[in-house]
């Protein structure tokens, strides 16, 4: 395959996913001109370890940021109904929920192919390894492809290449980040999906299971998954597995995958209000998604602010804004997005403080707020 390529340009984007494609969609939207490089580690369709679930705040972002796929999503799995399960005689059950699920192999492929690739320079099967700087400036990226080293220099460089980002990594320091591990693993034959979303909240370890129904090839599937800060996660997914709740959930379903493991890049907060560990923006670069830890710091939840963080940084630019005051800019939004339509306080509430209360007083609070 011969690699040809532009010198340089206006921004090269490292990912995409969810961000790297809200990116240059909203970029596409307003007809921008600017020169754009966007360089994939992988060839698509490719599969990303994910619960693969769309929220209230996701749904609408896609539609509004991809109208092409608008007649696609909500698909076929949505749903309004979610049962959270805490001590065995006490499960929170919902029916205002928005939720749909689409397998993020499926989902990025719908993104990717909705971005006009007649207008931007495409490299999939290139792993970037480093960053080009000019003293403390992020001038461009170094990448191997076709096991070759190349190089690219851009004005700007957008890092939405997830939570093992190499853009974060060579950028400032990640010692403070607050990874979670997780585990996911797909069934087939799901013939309880009735129920909505299910969550297993697991205390002790301060996580919990899932069971996300969907449909695909005219049956009911499910993605499960086990994520917690503290434990052994395969080993406690393996055992939550055969817990009764789950057990009857999912009844005669056939595992359909191996158990694979992904980090999970959260956001950290005290007192409800999001808590940065490092600016999500420097000279010559800015920070998208999963790679700037957007994640919900009490569900796990990342697509909605990896959609809103690409959504934003490129309406920004759009704007001309200067690079301080873009960063900025930026950096505010998707801090105020978090704060305001995360819902902190009532997934705080849901999911954080019946983990960190004793036993003795967890009970009399979850009884009062499964009638609330």
């Amino acid at each position: 395959m011969k690699h040809s390529l532009q010198k340089h340009y206006d921004c090269i984007v490292v990912g995409a996913g969810p961000a790297g494609t809200a990116f240059v969609k909203t970029l596409q939207n307003r007809r921008s001109k600017l020169s754009i490089l966007v360089v994939e580690k992988f060839k698509f369709p490719r599969d990303k370890i994910c619960g693969d679930a769309l929220t209230y705040l996701s749904v609408p972002m896609v539609r509004e940021i991809f109208p092409e796929i608008q007649q696609l999503i909500p698909t076929k799995s949505f749903t309004r109904k979610y049962n959270i399960h805490y001590d065995p005689a006490i499960t929170i059950q919902r029916n205002n929920g928005v939720l749909d699920l689409i397998e993020r192999k499926a989902f990025d492929q719908l993104l990717w192919n909705s971005l006009d690739k007649s207008t931007i320079d495409v490299l999939e099967e290139a792993s970037v390894y480093d960053v080009i700087k000019i003293g403390e400036e992020v001038k461009g990226i170094k990448y191997y492809f076709d096991n070759r080293r190349f190089e690219a220099t851009a004005d700007l460089i957008i890092g939405a290449d997830g939570s093992q980002s190499v853009i974060r990594r060579k950028t400032g320091l990640t010692d403070s980040d607050d990874v979670f591990p997780a585990v996911r693993q797909y069934f087939s034959h799901i013939s309880n999906p009735q129920a909505g979303f299910v969550f297993l909240v697991d205390p002790p370890n301060m996580g919990y299971f899932w069971i996300f129904p969907f449909f695909k090839n005219d049956q009911w599937w499910a993605n499960c998954g086990y994520g917690a800060k503290k434990g052994r996660i395969r080993q406690r997914f393996e055992e939550l597995k055969q817990h009764s709740l789950v057990r009857e959930y999912l009844a005669d379903a056939k595992a359909d995958s191996p158990v694979n493991g992904f980090p999970i890049n959260m956001a950290t907060s005290k007192f409800n209000r999001i808590k940065l560990t490092r600016s999500l923006w420097g000279p010559g670069y800015i920070l998208l998604g999963d790679a700037a830890c957007l994640v919900h710091p009490h569900t796990g939840e990342g697509i909605s602010s990896a959609l809103y963080s690409g959504k934003l940084c490129a309406e920004l630019i759009t704007q001309r804004h200067q690079e301080e005051s873009l960063g900025k800019e930026y950096q505010k939004g998707v801090v105020d997005f978090m704060e305001k339509r995360f819902a902190l306080t009532a997934t705080a509430m849901l999911f954080k403080i019946p983990c960190l209360l004793p036993n003795f007083l967890r009970s009399p609070y979850l009884k009062i707020l499964s009638v609330s």
